[in-house]
């Protein structure tokens, strides 16, 4: 039987708090009027490995709204690393927290990711995956 390569800590749907500026997208971005508010931006875990390494989305007020999350929705994109191009981990810039989505919630945005989005933005999102797995 194959061992599933995902954490033993951080399951996936966990959802956790974030600035903008520690995510690769979000590289040298401040957001005007949040600059002393804390860790404002929601992700959601969707992917994990051994490493305790993760695969997260952002939430937004715009994109795609997940069934059964009110108020959030999520942009199609998967960070895997942060401003400093380390792995995303729990830790001083990635704050777990006590909610989480159901795994039908991570399957619909898994969908959204890997199947419904365009051809370019799929592959790329499937490359990270893979490369977070530590697959070929």
């Amino acid at each position: 039987m194959k061992k599933k390569n995902k954490s033993r800590k951080v399951a996936s749907g966990t959802i956790i708090r974030t600035r903008d500026e520690f995510l690769e997208s979000g590289k040298d971005y401040i957001k005007p009027g949040y600059e002393n508010k804390g860790l404002y931006r929601l992700g959601i875990v969707i992917e994990t490995n051994f490493a305790d390494d993760l695969g997260i989305v952002k939430g937004s007020t715009k994109g795609i709204k997940i069934e059964g999350i009110k108020k959030t929705k999520i942009k199609p994109f998967l960070e895997t690393t942060d401003n400093t191009g380390q792995p995303i981990k729990i830790g001083r810039k990635f704050l777990k927290t006590k909610k989480k989505i159901t795994p039908r919630q991570v399957n619909s945005i898994k969908k959204e990711l890997y199947v419904k989005s365009s051809k370019s933005l799929r592959n790329e999102n499937r490359n990270k995956a893979r490369k977070l797995k530590n697959r070929k």
